[in-house]
Formats: structure tokens, sequence, C-alpha cells
């Protein structure tokens, strides 16, 4: 399995390395347009890049972890049906929901509803410039330039958003492929050792 499958999480941080610092000191800003990324893509534009130049995976963010915790919750499932505590079917898709961090989730679910708002705040933007150039003409570019510095915000808000939940969603993807996988091979392993 990949080790490498959610790099984000933790960056090497010993003095020798020096390849980037813990994301989790990296301002907001820095997380936002993954500003924290840029030594490594100025090293990789230099010359191509080794695995001792990409940041260490956090133990959390490793597939060897992910696919622990994934076989764990997928056990839980079945013993809490076993048990007869509950009439619910084991869910594969709450397993997988409960092996993931839950701010990270939050994100991908709130972050959109952001730019939703931010798209329907650039339409009324939009249609205070119309109105207002209708009604008083050229006396109202006072107000147009604040309108347009507003459609400015929002439109750079929800493009940073989109590509926050792009990047955390993907993240979580590979990190749901990998402990499906590895679930998977260890099931075909156990079955054809029998």
């Amino acid at each position: 399995m990949n080790n490498y499958s959610y790099p984000f999480s933790q960056l090497k941080t010993t003095e020798e390395e020096k390849v980037g610092t813990d994301s989790l000191n990296v301002g907001f800003v820095s997380r936002l347009t993954v500003w924290w990324m840029n030594s490594l893509m100025k090293k990789g534009s230099e010359r191509p890049l080794e695995e001792e130049d990409l940041f260490a995976v956090a133990d959390l963010g490793s597939s060897k972890i992910i696919a622990e915790k994934l076989q764990r919750t997928w056990s839980d499932e079945l013993k809490v049906k076993s048990i007869g505590k509950t009439d619910k079917k084991p869910s594969l898709l709450r397993a997988i929901y409960r092996i993931g961090n839950t701010c990270e989730l939050s994100t991908i679910i709130f972050l959109p509803l952001v730019s939703c708002s931010m798209m329907l705040l650039r339409a009324i933007f939009l249609a205070m410039i119309l109105q207002d150039l209708t009604e008083f003409g050229i006396k109202a570019i006072p107000w147009l330039y604040w309108y347009i510095t507003g459609i400015f915000f929002f439109t750079v808000v929800e493009f940073l958003g989109e590509n926050v939940v792009k990047y955390k969603a993907r993240c979580a993807g590979i990190q749901a492929r990998s402990a499906l996988a590895s679930l998977i091979y260890n099931k075909v392993s156990d079955n054809s050792s029998l």
C-alpha cells in the first residue's frame, strides 16, 4: 500500500530535514492556499523529486493505520448486528465515515455551502449594479466600486473554498480507497488460507 496517500496530515519537522512545517502549525491562509507546498514544488521544478524529498505521512494518515481502523469499525458493525442490540444492518458506509476525521468531513460539507452563498451574493451585487446604473446613471459610480470590490471578494472566497473542498475530498477518497483495498485483500487472503 502507498504510505503517501494522505500527505498533508503532518510534515517533517526535524532539524536536518527542513522540508516543511507541521501543517498543524501552518496558518489559515497557508492551509487555504496550500502555500506550505511551495518548497516541495520549487525543489521539483529544479530537479526530479526523490522519495526523501516528500513530506512524511502522519501515522494517522498511513495506509496501514487507516486499514486497521476500518477493519475495527467494520468488525464493530458486524458485532452489533450479531449481538442483536439493533435491527440495523451493518453498513460499510457508516464504517468508512467513522474512520474519517470529523473536522475534515465537516469542511467538505460546509465549504460548498459557503461557495453557494458567495455565488448568491455575487448575483445580488450584480443586480444592484444594474439597478443603480439604470436609476442613477453616472452618479452611481462611487457605489459601483464597492459593488465590484464585493463581487471580486466573493469570487476569490468561492474559488479558494472550492479548491480546498476538492483537495480534502480527494484525500478522503484516497484514504477510503486504501482502507477498502486493504479490507478486501485481508478478506481474500483469509478465505484463501482456509
